[in-house]
């Protein structure tokens, strides 16, 4: 049987019945995968955006920083543009490793550290504002690892969202007090959530587990966190457990012919 298909061309086309049946469901198709990804993707809207309220409020309200974190932004900001100008030596801190090396950067770029007279006030407040952004951009790839890659379910992802988000707005506002600061206290919430989230991938997708990479980055994560803050080196413990005696990837398990297929996320 042959269907007639009317076209630009005065020429009319015949095409099988079951070709146009075929174009049908395969549009059918792209339509429910489109529907079945929109859910996830609003939940890491949503995640994104009660990450980032912290930041949104201080640019938007333009707040001035050193009210809202006077101690920490003396710590923190003094801290790096001291270590710029070759006292590395001569000061440290106990904690917070990470965030400082991320804040140097920050310094260094915005241009304040060079400066022969740096107008302290924006400097202050692009430092904060980095700092910030850091803490959004840890929860955000956190929330998409279990938003866009398959494996995580909703269960998942609400235990993200209460580990990521939760001390912001279940502490009596002393977390979201500690999320407007410029120091590692946030930036532990946020590791704490990309660790879990590191796990959460690995434990439903056992072959990503297997890959050498996966080995690489909970090392490198582990480094990290610590380097942050010391006992927050058990973010990423129960995701480096979950490598080392999961059946398959003891010493030298990593097993080639089982590696992800680029094409299952």
């Amino acid at each position: 049987m042959a269907v007639t298909v009317i076209t630009d061309s005065a020429t009319p086309v015949s095409r099988p019945a079951f070709a146009v049946e075929n174009q049908g469901c395969n549009s059918g198709s792209a339509l429910k995968e489109t529907d079945s990804q929109l859910p996830p993707l609003l939940y890491w809207l949503a995640v994104a955006m009660m990450a980032g309220l912290p930041l949104i409020l201080v640019v938007a309200l333009r707040a001035e920083i050193l009210a809202i974190a006077s101690e920490s932004l003396a710590y923190r900001f003094f801290y790096s543009y001291r270590m710029l100008h070759g006292e590395g030596g001569n000061i440290w801190f106990l904690q917070g490793y990470l965030v400082s090396a991320a804040q140097n950067a920050f310094l260094f770029l915005s241009g304040a550290a060079s400066a022969a007279e740096p107008d302290l006030r924006w400097a202050f407040q692009v430092f904060s504002w980095s700092t910030l952004a850091l803490n959004l951009a840890v929860l955000a790839t956190a929330a998409a690892l279990v938003s866009f890659v398959r494996g995580p379910d909703w269960t998942d992802r609400v235990l993200l969202a209460l580990v990521g988000v939760g001390p912001m707005y279940v502490t009596t506002g002393q977390g979201f007090q500690f999320s407007l600061w410029p120091d590692y206290y946030h930036l532990n919430v946020a590791l704490c959530a990309l660790g879990v989230a590191f796990f959460q991938v690995a434990w439903r997708r056992p072959e990503f587990a297997r890959h050498v990479c996966w080995a690489f980055a909970s090392g490198v994560f582990s480094g990290l966190a610590t380097a942050n803050k010391v006992t927050a080196g058990v973010c990423g413990a129960a995701f480096m457990l979950l490598l080392i005696f999961r059946p398959g990837l003891r010493a030298g398990g990593a097993l080639p012919h089982q590696r992800p297929n680029p094409s299952t996320f």
